[in-house]
């Protein structure tokens, strides 16, 4: 996008003002701000999915401490 601004009025100038590279360097900084956003979302989500996997390890290795003392118990009365 180029536009011109006659702002030099008394010596009958115009000059050109390319906005390509400030729409580009404004395009660059919206991507990287996007890109920081959805990587801090992801990392929220792993974290609050890392919590409920750990408390749910603990029930599951309570039920298998179950079945084992349970299974150890039934061992020992049939011999």
């Amino acid at each position: 996008m180029v536009f011109y601004a006659n702002h030099f009025h008394n010596k009958g100038t115009s000059s050109k003002i390319n906005t390509n590279d400030k729409d580009d360097t404004v395009f660059g900084s919206h991507k990287l701000v996007t890109s920081i956003r959805c990587k801090q979302e992801m990392q929220e989500f792993t974290e609050v999915t890392n919590s409920r996997m750990m408390w749910l390890n603990f029930p599951s290795l309570f039920i298998c401490l179950s079945v084992t003392g349970v299974r150890l118990k039934l061992l020992a009365t049939q011999i």
